[in-house]
């Protein structure tokens, strides 16, 4: 069971499992079959989006280019506890975004991405059950 946070902004110890975890990123083909590929180049983009590149223009970019939402999934098994967020993805193949993405990418020894999405938050839950007093 999840439980839902009603606003779709990232809290503190969201953008730190975000920045310490490896996520997850979901989304569908044409044929509504479900695409789960890790992404190490996910991070933080404000108080409510993502972003991350694409170096291989592989299914999940076209997947997104075809129109799907984009869920992401993190957890920190240790604490057992972690969040899944559903947004609405944005490809930057070019422009002030993607020209950051290559910028950021340069200072660490990388090749420039093929593609940089950004995502739109609409919804983020827990994986963690809440505890109330009648628990």
């Amino acid at each position: 069971m999840t439980t839902n946070i009603t606003e779709p902004v990232l809290t503190d110890h969201m953008k730190q499992m975000l920045d310490a975890q490896l996520a997850f990123v979901a989304t569908v083909t044409d044929e509504r079959t479900p695409h789960v590929a890790p992404k190490g180049s996910l991070n933080v983009w404000g108080e409510n989006e993502l972003w991350f590149h694409d170096t291989q223009d592989g299914q999940t970019l076209a997947n997104i280019r075809a129109g799907s939402l984009v869920e992401v999934a993190v957890v920190d098994r240790e604490q057992r506890n972690g969040y899944r967020l559903l947004g609405a993805p944005v490809v930057h193949d070019d422009g002030e975004v993607f020209e950051e993405a290559a910028r950021l990418r340069a200072e660490r020894g990388k090749t420039p991405p093929q593609a940089v999405v950004v995502v739109r938050l609409q919804r983020i839950e827990s994986f963690r059950p809440l505890v109330t007093s009648e628990s």
